[in-house]
């Protein structure tokens, strides 16, 4: 058995199908109009989103260290 979701379909199943809480999740939105949905989605925007600073400092770090491979090669 499949299910379409957004235009895909997918095979209902333990592997390859609908991942487990699609359905749960999609009944939560059920009853959400088009416009409230894009309002909704529009906080997801990358502009809404909030820098941490800190975490940025870390993921920088840690990018030019891995970036520069092993120590002492």
């Amino acid at each position: 058995m499949a299910v379409e979701h957004g235009g895909v379909r997918f095979r209902r199943g333990p592997v390859g199908g609908v991942p487990p809480l699609l359905d749960d999740f999609a009944r939560c939105f059920a009853a959400v109009s088009p416009e409230r949905a894009e309002v909704l989605a529009g906080s997801f925007a990358f502009d809404q989103c909030a820098r941490r600073e800190e975490l940025a400092a870390i993921l920088r770090e840690h990018l030019s260290v891995t970036a520069a491979g092993p120590a002492g090669t």
